[in-house]
């Protein structure tokens, strides 16, 4: 009896043993019973995964875009908006960046913009006098004949740009999803100033320095009592009598420099794509100038350096 229970105590082991489970490292794992020296299966280690942050980054963005001051015009009365009465000029753009460290970050932009109108809507009008030689007076003087005009012009003015910078940010880490950031770039400007005028003038009077009987004009009106009437016939001087409606038109366009100070913030909305919105304050460098021909004279309109409001928002999209 001892001897068989002796003997199942021993089965009982060796079947235990050799169901029990292999340890990582190496252990083995026993077939059966029958062979204990049969080949060992290994259990491989884990294996650590590794996590990269993004390298490169791409970016879609709209904005809009105000200008502040530096539009002008010479040589007439004519009006053209001041910067705080053109409305917003729309933007998009894209962009390509890398990652130099955590928190320093290389970017290449390019954003292209709508027409901005600088002409007011409704035509101008004003008053203009021309002079010329005129007859000779009683005494053998040369007159001087002043004609007066009525002058209706309108102007369409039309400014256009493009933008393209490398720009460097620094990034304000946080350890959370939104990140304020601050930012300057340099570049070059695409601007363009298209004008079209359109202009009529209307001859109101002409009187002449001839005075020599009572002190009355008569060069043109004839002496008392004779009845005062306004002429706009020949005169020796060939001053212009109406002018007939004439349009004009220039286009002016140059390469320049361009600087930028940006400020703001993204928000990760998921993995590797981020919310950015932010201000950037542009200086674009030199003058646009367009001369057109008037009966006043020259008009000509300057758009000088300018300084622009801007605000941007997009995505970005992290390349890892």
């Amino acid at each position: 009896m001892n001897t068989k229970l002796s003997g199942l105590t021993l089965g009982f082991a060796i079947a235990t043993l050799a169901a029990s489970p292999a340890l990582a490292g190496g252990d083995v794992i026993y077939q059966g019973i029958k062979d204990p020296h049969a080949a060992a299966v290994p259990v491989p280690a884990p294996i650590p995964v590794e996590l990269y942050d993004p390298e490169y980054y791409v970016r879609l963005d709209v904005g809009g875009a105000f200008l502040a001051g530096g539009v002008d015009e010479v040589g007439t009365p004519n009006d053209i908006r001041d910067a705080g009465s053109i409305e917003a000029i729309e933007s998009g753009g894209i962009g390509f960046g890398r990652y130099i460290t955590p928190s320093i970050r290389a970017e290449f932009t390019v954003d292209l913009y709508t027409k901005a109108d600088l002409g007011e809507s409704s035509p101008n009008t004003f008053g203009v006098s021309l002079q010329g030689a005129g007859n000779l007076d009683a005494l053998g003087a040369t007159t001087v004949d002043t004609r007066t005009y009525s002058v209706t012009r309108l102007e369409q003015i039309e400014f256009e740009q493009d933008l393209g910078l490398v720009s460097f940010y620094y990034d304000i880490k946080n350890h959370s999803r939104f990140t304020p950031y601050l930012g300057a770039g340099l570049g070059v400007t695409y601007r363009q100033l298209t004008r079209t005028a359109t202009e009529t003038a209307t001859c109101l009077d002409t009187v002449n320095t001839d005075t020599s009987v009572g002190g009355i004009d008569e060069g043109y009106h004839g002496a008392p009592p004779a009845a005062y009437t306004p002429y706009c016939g020949a005169t020796p001087s060939n001053l212009p009598g109406d002018v007939p409606t004439f349009v004009r038109d220039d286009k002016v366009k140059r390469w320049d420099i361009a600087a930028a100070a940006m400020a703001g913030f993204s928000f990760e909305v998921a993995d590797n794509v981020l919310w950015d919105t932010g201000y950037r304050l542009v200086w674009q460098n030199n003058t646009l100038s367009s001369a057109l021909p008037s009966l006043s004279g020259i008009s000509k309109v300057e758009l000088e350096d300018t300084i622009q409001h801007q605000i941007r928002t997009g995505i970005r999209l992290n390349i890892n």
